[in-house]
């Protein structure tokens, strides 16, 4: 009965599906996902984009995909525009093979050759984050991110990468932001690709090496930032053709940027760390009531806070 019933757990785990929609049910309010288009892949002005949307936010098992040992989301496509715009790598039909599928094989990346090894730097280790962007601090020093230490360190290695400290240090400065983002926001951006450019992360439909959070992380950040707010975060030139950006609205735009980041639909919502985001008696859903006694509380408050503040005001607007 025993090895029945492992036989039996092992068909069902098997069978699992990829899920058609990010895991939103139960959150307390709306996401918007990014400008619905479908990509022609001739990497020119006639070109529509959508290459996040229609690579990520669309993507389904019945027809994109299977995990067959070389999946990840560089070989789903939705980094196809940018590999061929922007570094002049040749035009393929099929999406995600414009760059060889060994080139996303993280654990490889990280065997050692000859007499050199990749001991030092293959893993992470608790000085992989910085515990402070912007002067906010999102954990005590080397205390970031603690449940992925010593798990394979994507394909950067472990050593904290400048360029992404500045690209999202520029974001938030452009941004005119409140606050920054939490600390299970902070661990996937600063993952060195584990997240989106690793086979070795995508084990089956639905079981991962490590569960990131969901997009709404971020989305909700950005919500924070007056600019954003107002007309949307756009995306970098060439990693979709211009005219997309332009046919996007505001919450489209922060939508794609945030997809693009956290891709994967087998993920945690929001109110996974934050369950005062979830649906509950006290509050109908689509629509937001905060007395004035509550304002001064949020202004005073964490930057999650300010962050349902954001989605909020939001709310009272579009409803």
């Amino acid at each position: 009965m025993k090895t029945f019933s492992l036989i039996l757990a092992a068909v069902c785990f098997a069978n699992a599906e990829y899920p058609t929609t990010y895991p939103y049910e139960n959150e307390r309010f709306d996401v918007s996902g990014p400008h619905a288009e479908t990509p022609s892949r001739t990497f020119d002005d006639a070109d529509p984009g959508g290459y996040v949307y229609y690579y990520a936010y669309e993507l389904q098992t019945d027809i994109s995909w299977t995990v067959d040992g070389f999946f990840c989301f560089v070989t789903s496509g939705v980094f196809d525009h940018e590999y061929v715009v922007l570094n002049d790598w040749a035009i393929v039909e099929i999406p995600g093979s414009i760059t060889p599928y060994e080139w996303s094989n993280c654990t490889y990346r990280w065997t050692p050759y000859n007499d050199y090894t990749y001991d030092d730097t293959s893993t992470f280790v608790p000085t992989s984050w910085n515990n402070e962007l912007e002067g906010h601090k999102f954990c005590e020093k080397d205390e970031c991110c603690k449940d992925m230490v010593g798990l394979l360190a994507g394909l950067y290695g472990n050593k904290v990468l400048d360029d992404e400290q500045v690209v999202e240090s520029a974001i938030y400065k452009n941004g005119l932001c409140d606050n920054l983002y939490d600390e299970q926001v902070m661990c996937g951006i600063f993952s060195r690709g584990l997240s989106t450019h690793c086979i070795d992360q995508f084990i089956t439909h639905t079981d991962r090496l490590y569960v990131f959070a969901c997009y709404d992380g971020y989305y909700a950040y950005l919500l924070n930032c007056k600019v954003y707010m107002a007309s949307g975060l756009v995306g970098t030139v060439g990693y979709e053709p211009e005219a997309y950006y332009g046919e996007s609205t505001g919450e489209e735009l922060n939508a794609w940027a945030s997809v693009r980041l956290f891709p994967d639909k087998m993920c945690h919502p929001y109110s996974y760390y934050f369950p005062e985001f979830a649906k509950d008696g006290s509050s109908s859903e689509g629509s937001v009531s905060i007395s004035s006694s509550e304002v001064s509380e949020v202004l005073e408050s964490s930057s999650k806070i300010i962050t349902f503040l954001s989605f909020a005001v939001l709310a009272l607007i579009f409803n």
